[in-house]
């Protein structure tokens, strides 16, 4: 087997025999933290960096108009990249 089928083999067990043997509840994934390091992939960190921007977005209170005019885009992505700020000039998104 590949390492990340033995990897996935060990986490299953892993995990079958802590919360279906031992009656555990496991916590909730809400962020790439909360993965096993070992199931961890480019497309998942992607997958969650969507999410968040999509939370953003739908908890923002944004009007039609600001999601339309990119406003509402812009802002997700300030939140998501708080190392870089975004700002909408003219048409166009940019990254200071």
């Amino acid at each position: 087997m590949c390492d990340g089928a033995i990897a996935f083999a060990e986490f299953c067990n892993s995990q079958y025999e802590r919360w279906i043997d031992g009656n555990q509840e496991p916590p909730p994934i809400n962020s790439i933290e909360d993965i096993d390091p070992r199931l961890r992939t480019p497309e998942l960190e992607q997958t969650f960096k969507m999410v968040k921007i999509e939370r953003a977005i739908a908890n923002g209170g944004y009007s039609v108009f600001d999601v339309l005019m990119g406003h509402a885009m812009v802002d997700a992505l300030n939140i998501v990249d708080p190392e870089n700020t975004y700002s909408l000039v003219g048409y166009l998104v940019t990254k200071n």
